[in-house]
């Protein structure tokens, strides 16, 4: 969020007779000025919010490490961020499963079984894009949760903006970013599982 509203952040890519390639596979373009431009944008932005002092450095550092790929830099960045959220979830790359499978459901019921867990969290937008019946057969039950953005302290104006970048949160509250992502999560989940599928038959 700026003086001046919402500013989208990108990181170039590149793309040209690439197309198919797996995310893990997508680099990043480091001939311009992007990552000057991102720092700068950041700094004007967020320097005057409450607890941009405390975070912002080990973020900077990560964008400035030059990445080949964009997976890379993305998940350097979740990692980070968990941690200062203080979440402490072990995180396992799906290329490092040797899931060769390309039907999407079935996809995510290979990883599930590598990890050997029954339970699929996610966003309910799923339903979108994948079908719980596949889950339910495999016997993952699938939770799909129905987060709310809570209002919270930010900069520049009192019209509060949700669904910014997770930075917006942690440099307005700091060690209450987490609690407040909590609160969004209280909202009724939907359930899909064999003995729902079981009394609805």
């Amino acid at each position: 969020k700026t003086p001046h509203g919402e500013s989208m952040l990108t990181v170039p890519v590149l793309t040209s007779s690439r197309s198919g390639q797996h995310l893990k596979d997508v680099e990043i373009i480091h001939r311009n000025d992007w990552v000057r431009k991102h720092i700068k944008s950041m700094e004007l932005s967020y320097r005057k919010a409450r607890y941009y002092g405390d975070y912002w450095d080990g973020i900077k550092m990560l964008i400035e490490s030059k990445y080949e790929c964009l997976c890379d830099l993305n998940c350097a960045l979740i990692e980070r961020i968990s941690y200062l959220l203080g979440i402490d979830t072990k995180f396992k790359r799906s290329s490092e499963l040797q899931v060769n499978i390309t039907h999407r459901e079935n996809r995510v019921i290979e990883i599930c079984k590598k990890l050997d867990s029954h339970y699929l969290y996610n966003g309910k937008r799923i339903k979108e894009f994948m079908l719980p019946e596949y889950f339910i057969e495999a016997g993952i039950t699938v939770e799909l949760q129905d987060y709310r953005c809570e209002p919270y302290n930010q900069l520049w104006n009192d019209e509060f903006v949700p669904y910014l970048s997770i930075l917006d949160l942690l440099f307005n509250e700091g060690p209450n970013s987490l609690d407040i992502i909590r609160k969004g999560q209280e909202h009724p989940s939907e359930f899909f599982s064999k003995l729902d599928a079981a009394n609805q038959g």
